[in-house]
């Protein structure tokens, strides 16, 4: 018969009460020996419980003692919980493609990305010959007779007095082009005309005439985003080229080796940069046209800047003009060029060997006096303008950092990205902790620029001023131009984010770090472009919540390769 207890548990007790209590009962009619059992097994069960709650939280506040040969795991969920695939761990055995080597993990690299990377030989002019007599290339034939390539000619006219020079040596190609432009101003159009008038009978020479006002280095630029053929050749002003030279760029520029790359005979190539990011303003070198040196270069090399004649594809015209803000403007034209087509694009300059013999292959056959000009009022620039040196400050590589990439094995490269003060202020000691430790890290910091907050300069002046001990980091600006500084809309997810993904892709590329770290934000567009850029790469992508950043202070105690392996 039921108790007065139990039947108060039948009338209004939920099921769940009357299961705790079925199990009190069953519990108290046990005998004492099994009802001490169960109550060790409950507070063994409390003490394994309580052990685990302290375990899990000082591991994520205390500085472990780690030496080069003991490993440290750290629970991911806390912060790794966006991170990229593992690597498979790699040793000195491993054989590697050539390509892999070269700066690119998921498809071979074209051969004048692998000579950009150093990891390819430049060609003789010897070898340049074997291999333009076997490129191919369309010929159309005109209505009333004769023959012309798919290439627009876009000519600077400054002087009017080069431009009888100029036509001439155009005129007289060993291929015609399909159309010739001659962009002058308002000044030199009379005289234009009146030449012209001498070659009424090609139809496909036109004048086209530009304010006075529009920048001279970019107005005529602007006209060759109207062509409508395969190539462009730009000719600045003066240039008198060779009569074989365009036909040498276009066989060229139609073989596997050289289709990708921007082709040209006179440039220049930057010093490498220092320890800490800086370009010696005395260090430039320039690759001048046989007539000048009396020598010629001994292979094709990428350089910095090429020099008063582009030999390009059409599709790349857009990108000319991808820097020409007022600050871009005041930096030399041969630079801006190779700039954007390396940095938006991947498209390498390439200067040619040339023979120094046959003037028919020159770039320009005007005399030596005219050539050392333009090199020495390029070195002369390249010490004394503001304009160029704030630009190099913003840490784009150059030709020689390419050639300095260190190999996936041995570099010793740690990535962090910051956006805006706020994250610089975050990181800071973390970045300052990697750079001063013992285990050998080299520190880049990758910020988005001033539009959003702070740029490169302002970073490395705030780090000498307050922390000179970690001054000498190496600082990269992708100069996002999305945000309250620049006037544009500061909540463009997509352009912030695809201009993010695209900046970081190509530091990323260059270092090959071991690892990227940053502010965990997940509403954050440029947080989420370095991520993807991360997870392209196959990087370990390591993001800390802003308040937690002081736990993991410890980190940079760990060696490279563990928090390589781990993460």
């Amino acid at each position: 018969m039921a108790t007065e207890e139990e039947r108060k548990y039948r009338h209004g007790a939920t099921l769940f009460q009357r299961r705790v209590y079925a199990i009190y009962r069953s519990v108290l009619t046990t005998t004492p020996i099994t009802r001490l059992f169960l109550l060790l097994c409950v507070a063994c069960l409390l003490l394994l419980s309580t052990l685990t709650i302290f375990v899990n939280t000082t591991s994520l506040t205390a500085i472990p003692n780690v030496t080069g040969g003991s490993r440290f795991s750290l629970n991911p969920r806390s912060y790794f919980g966006k991170k990229s695939a593992k690597r498979p761990a790699s040793t000195e055995n491993d054989i590697l493609p050539e390509w892999v080597d070269a700066g690119e993990e998921k498809i071979p690299l074209h051969y004048a990305r692998t000579l950009q990377y150093g990891s390819s030989q430049g060609h003789t002019f010897k070898q340049l010959k074997e291999l333009s007599a076997a490129s191919s290339f369309t010929v159309k034939r005109k209505p009333e007779g004769g023959t012309t390539v798919s290439v627009t000619v876009v000519l600077n006219l400054q002087q009017s007095t080069d431009l009888k020079h100029q036509l001439d040596a155009i005129l007289s190609q060993s291929l015609q082009a399909e159309v010739v432009w001659v962009v002058c101003t308002m000044k030199t159009e009379k005289a234009a005309h009146g030449y012209i008038l001498k070659f009424r009978h090609s139809a496909h020479i036109e004048v086209i005439v530009i304010d006075d006002d529009r920048p001279k280095q970019f107005g005529w630029l602007q006209v060759a985003q109207d062509a409508t053929t395969e190539f462009i050749w730009l000719i600045d002003d003066g240039v008198v080229p060779g009569l074989r030279y365009m036909e040498t760029l276009l066989r060229l520029a139609n073989t596997d080796e050289y289709r990708d790359a921007v082709l040209g005979t006179q440039g220049a190539v930057l010093p490498p940069r220092g320890p800490n990011g800086l370009v010696d303003s005395q260090g430039l070198v320039c690759m001048p046209d046989p007539i000048e040196s009396g020598e010629i270069a001994s292979a094709t090399q990428p350089v910095d800047m090429l020099n008063h004649i582009w030999f390009i594809r059409r599709e790349w015209a857009p990108l000319l003009l991808r820097d020409a803000h007022d600050e871009a403007r005041r930096v030399p034209l041969g630079f801006l060029i190779t700039h954007s087509l390396r940095y938006y694009a991947d498209i390498p300059s390439i200067i040619l060997p040339t023979d120094p013999i046959d003037t028919t292959v020159w770039g320009d056959t005007r005399s030596s006096t005219e050539l050392e000009a333009s090199c020495k009022h390029i070195k002369e620039q390249f010490r004394d303008n503001p304009a160029w040196r704030r630009f190099l400050a913003l840490g784009h590589p150059l030709a020689a950092d390419y050639k300095r990439t260190p190999s996936t094995r041995s570099n010793r490269n740690i990535v962090f990205f910051i956006d805006g003060v706020r994250q610089a202020r975050v990181l800071q000691p973390l970045f300052c902790r990697f750079a001063t430790s013992d285990q050998g890290a080299v520190v880049h910091v990758v910020v988005t620029g001033a539009a959003r907050g702070v740029s490169a300069q302002q970073l490395t002046m705030s780090l000498k001023k307050k922390f000179s001990s970690c001054a000498n980091v190496r600082t990269y600006d992708l100069d996002i131009r999305y945000g309250v500084a620049s006037g544009l809309p500061n909540d463009d997810v997509a352009g912030v984010l695809a201009q993010t993904a695209h900046g970081m892709d190509r530091v990323l590329k260059l270092l090959r770090p071991r690892a990227m770290i940053h502010v965990a934000q997940d509403r954050n567009p440029a947080v989420q472009g370095a991520e993807i850029a991360g997870k392209l790469l196959n990087l370990v992508d390591i993001g800390v919540p802003p308040n937690d950043v002081r736990h993991v202070l410890w980190m940079p105690d760990l060696p490279l390769e563990t928090i390589e392996s781990e993460y």
